[in-house]
């Protein structure tokens, strides 16, 4: 916002806006000097450097020194004052950062959907989407190309909309390194999960012989990781409860590299019984190979399981503590750009709410909990994301909320850059 008010001042007056050697934004304007009581201005101002290591035109080196004291007139000023009042009125026009959509099939169409997947399937450059549905005994799941400048057209036949089933979470990640996009889709209710190999048109066959889509499943989720770091992407379930509330084991598939999956049945990875939501792949310690977080619902602590580098797993000393907490999704992210992945736990209960939680990592294998921000709000929360909304170089969160009475709404939280929410 800041730039952009930068760019509007320099263009109504007509005045430089340039880039130094070092590509540093530098824009000398002249700015009034308005008593408090806004009476007036007087006849002088100030240069201004908007950019804290740039230099105005005409140094050579250095940093932007004090403030020059120049003269001009009143018409000058007169011409700012009215510029940075037209700015109160033109700042608003860009500062709503999302608009509802609310024409096209995406938005038209009804579904109970459990998940949504943002993915180039036909490598055209534009974000498709996938969306699972979950009701059942089963329905279709649904999936939109993208024509280009966000107009959509819905896809209505070939496998990957073509199996009604009751499915949850659903994954893309390019499986056997063609170049394509794949996907995955688990499924509930003791219903086997299913793994579509991508063509690059948009288009998928289904492999109803790999090893993650035969069985039958209680399944959450699932995320693809290179465990073993050989350049093939393996695969985790997350599997919760049957219809007798026991918990069930987890599975993992490493890919051996031909097209083919193989079942891991040893490791504290897949033995352990717990009623797991969802699973994130991160290198929380830094140590070049990608650890296991898996979060368990029921008020069961979740699961952070170090990789030894070959794909064979430890339960991870001094993980995230956590209270008596249901965790049904959670993100992995720097929040204070540190270089150390933070986390946050997306909770709630049997539609009630809880309190989320945020860990920051401290960089030695431990982690400290924040408990402003974030994890000082109550909700029925079920997934959640970092990412830069607003394109100031750190990472803001959001988190949807569903499943619980009363009224609904979700949260977005804006980082300072060091960590801090609002």
């Amino acid at each position: 916002m800041l730039l952009l008010s930068i760019r509007v001042v320099c263009m109504l007056l007509n005045c430089q806006f340039t880039k130094n050697k070092n590509n540093n934004i530098c824009c000398a304007i002249f700015a009034p000097k308005i008593y408090s009581t806004i009476i007036g201005f007087v006849h002088w101002g100030w240069i201004l450097p908007f950019c804290p290591d740039s230099y105005r035109e005409g140094a050579d080196e250095g940093k932007c020194t004090e403030p020059i004291m120049v003269e001009h007139n009143s018409k000058i000023m007169k011409k700012i004052y009215f510029t940075l009042i037209a700015l109160m009125y033109i700042l608003p026009i860009y500062s709503q950062l999302f608009e509802k959509i609310e024409s096209g099939d995406i938005v038209a169409d009804f579904s109970d959907s459990r998940s949504v997947n943002f993915v180039d399937v036909n490598n055209d450059g534009w974000e498709d989407i996938f969306i699972s549905n979950g009701i059942n005994p089963g329905v279709e799941n649904l999936f939109y190309l993208n024509n280009g400048a966000g107009n959509y057209s819905k896809v209505t036949s070939g496998d990957i909309v073509g199996h009604p089933a009751p499915f949850d979470g659903a994954t893309f990640a390019d499986i056997d390194n063609d170049g394509n996009l794949d996907a995955f889709a688990v499924t509930w209710y003791g219903i086997k999960n299913y793994l579509y190999y991508g063509n690059g048109d948009g288009t998928f066959n289904y492999d109803s012989g790999a090893a993650p889509s035969m069985g039958t499943t209680y399944s959450e989720t699932a995320s693809w990781g290179d465990m073993d770091n050989d350049g093939d992407l393996d695969l985790y379930v997350t599997n919760s409860t049957n219809l007798n509330g026991t918990s069930l084991k987890n599975d993992l598939y490493k890919n051996n590299g031909d097209g083919s999956f193989t079942k891991i049945n040893g490791g504290v990875a897949v033995i352990q019984a717990h009623p797991s939501r969802s699973v994130n792949w991160t290198d929380y310690d830094n140590d070049g190979d990608l650890d296991l977080f898996v979060s368990n619902e029921s008020n069961r602590p979740d699961d952070l399981y170090r990789n030894d580098g070959n794909g064979n797993f430890s339960v991870a000393p001094n993980a995230p503590s956590q209270s008596i907490r249901s965790t049904m999704s959670s993100s992995w992210g720097d929040i204070d750009n540190d270089g150390d992945l933070d986390l946050f736990v997306a909770n709630s209960g049997f539609y009630s709410e809880q309190k989320n939680q945020l860990f920051k990592n401290n960089g030695d294998g431990t982690f400290s909990e924040i408990t402003s921000g974030p994890a000082a709000d109550f909700g029925c929360s079920y997934g959640s994301n970092f990412g830069d909304y607003d394109n100031d170089g750190d990472l803001d969160l959001v988190v949807a909320n569903g499943f619980c009475n009363g009224s609904i709404f979700n949260f977005l939280y804006l980082n300072d850059g060091q960590g801090n929410f609002s």
